[in-house]
């Protein structure tokens, strides 16, 4: 059964509105400071917060996709989950980092580096979505393709739609025999 969940509107934009005008509450026309303060806070503690209370070490076979959120969230959320663990290992039963890796897909946007997700996440992790007309959305969608680096025909088809059908346990549309087993996947890159 998926579960749709909209993170945004955090406790810190009370905050930010008390230095911000309205008008840039519109996500068309937000400012460079709302954006700097609220930027990806939303999606990393959202996600920090189900590793860091256990919620998908109790339940194992949660999945969560982020999606319009990008990725250039994962680094930092990934460096600070390591730096606590080193620090607090009594507070962490399994490693936080193979739990995101377990338990999230990411929808990275097209400016950033699908290969660097890749590196991070895992290949298997990573799914195609657009968001036009928001300013992080392609007018022709299809062609995000051609910015994602090393995309032979099997991360095609596993990048454009088979992760996401992965993820919502339906069959996938690569017609090839061997595409019905989990892509291979490099060790993850270190932080």
């Amino acid at each position: 059964m998926p579960i749709v969940l909209h993170a945004s509107q955090p406790p810190l934009d009370e905050y930010v509105n008390k230095w911000e005008p309205p008008a840039t509450k519109n996500f068309m026309a937000m400012s460079s400071f709302r954006w700097l303060a609220l930027g990806h806070r939303e999606i990393s503690d959202m996600i920090g917060s189900l590793i860091c209370h256990g919620t998908l070490t109790r339940f194992p076979r949660l999945r969560i996709a982020s999606v319009e959120n990008g990725s250039s969230w994962i680094h930092p959320l990934f460096h600070d989950l390591a730096d606590l663990t080193e620090k607090m290992p009594q507070n962490f039963p399994e490693d936080p980092l193979e739990v995101f890796r377990r338990n999230i897909w990411v929808s990275p946007f097209w400016e950033g580096s699908v290969a660097d997700v890749v590196d991070t996440v895992g290949w298997d992790r990573v799914m195609f979505g657009s968001d036009y007309p928001h300013p992080e959305g392609l007018p022709e969608p299809k062609a995000y393709w051609k910015y994602a680096e090393g995309m032979d025909n099997r991360r095609t088809w596993d990048f454009l739609g088979d992760n996401a059908r992965r993820f919502l346990g339906l069959p996938i549309g690569n017609p090839d025999p061997a595409a019905a087993e989990p892509p291979a996947t490099a060790a993850p890159a270190p932080l």
